[in-house]
């Protein structure tokens, strides 16, 4: 069970950084922008 908490905890981790990295470069950040 704590190998998939680990995944759960990393995909969030990375959709994070992802959100951060689009909102920082403004690549997909305009449309999120509005939310």
């Amino acid at each position: 069970m704590s190998t998939r908490i680990q995944v759960l905890d990393s995909m969030l981790a990375f959709f994070e950084f992802i959100s951060g990295f689009n909102q920082r470069y403004s690549f997909t950040g305009r449309q999120h922008a509005r939310q």
